[in-house]
C-alpha cells in the first residue's frame, strides 16, 4: 500500500512539473509573436521629432508642406502589393523615406534624397497592410508635395 502511494505521489509529481513546463512553453510561444509581430511596429509614429503623424487611407490625400516636415501612415486596404507614389521636392532637397507598416521602425521600401524640380512617379512593393511615409527637409525654404495611391492589383 505504501508503494501504491508512493507511485501515486510521483505520478501526480510528474503530471505537474508537465503541466507547468506547458504552461511556461505556451507563455514564451506568446512572447516571442507578440515580439515578431511587432518588429514592423517598434517605433511609435508619434515619436517623431513632435510631427504628430496622421492616418488616412490610400489614394485620398495629396500633401503638401515645407520646414515642417511630414509623417503619416497609409492604410493599404490589403496586405502587400504594389503602389503608385509621385512627388514632387522641388528645387531645395528634401528626404523621403517611406516604410512598410507603421512607424519608422519597418523595412525601408523607399528612399530618396534631393530636388527633383519636377514630379517624379514611382511604383513601391509592400509588405504589410499599413506604410508610413516620413519626409524631412534638407535645406531652408523647402516645399514638397506627394500623393500614394492604392495598390494595383
Amino acid at each position: 500500500m505504501a508503494n501504491e502511494k508512493r507511485n501515486s505521489k510521483n505520478v501526480f509529481s510528474l503530471l505537474l512539473k508537465i503541466l507547468v513546463a506547458l504552461v511556461l512553453l505556451a507563455l514564451i510561444i506568446c512572447v516571442v509573436k507578440t515580439c515578431v509581430d511587432c518588429r514592423n511596429y517598434n517605433t511609435n509614429p508619434s515619436d517623431e521629432g513632435g510631427i504628430t503623424p496622421v492616418q488616412n487611407p490610400c489614394d485620398t490625400q495629396q500633401a503638401a508642406g515645407g520646414d515642417e516636415g511630414y509623417l503619416g501612415y497609409f492604410d493599404m486596404g490589403q496586405k502587400g502589393g504594389e503602389f503608385p507614389f509621385s512627388f514632387d521636392t522641388y528645387t531645395v532637397p528634401d528626404r523621403i523615406t517611406i516604410y512598410d507598416g507603421k512607424g519608422t521602425g519597418g523595412r525601408v521600401i523607399y528612399s530618396y534624397e534631393g530636388g527633383s524640380d519636377g514630379v517624379v512617379d514611382v511604383e513601391v512593393k509592400f509588405s504589410q497592410k499599413f506604410v508610413t511615409v516620413k519626409i524631412e527637409r534638407m535645406g531652408e525654404g523647402t516645399s514638397w508635395d506627394f500623393n500614394i495611391g492604392c495598390p494595383n492589383n
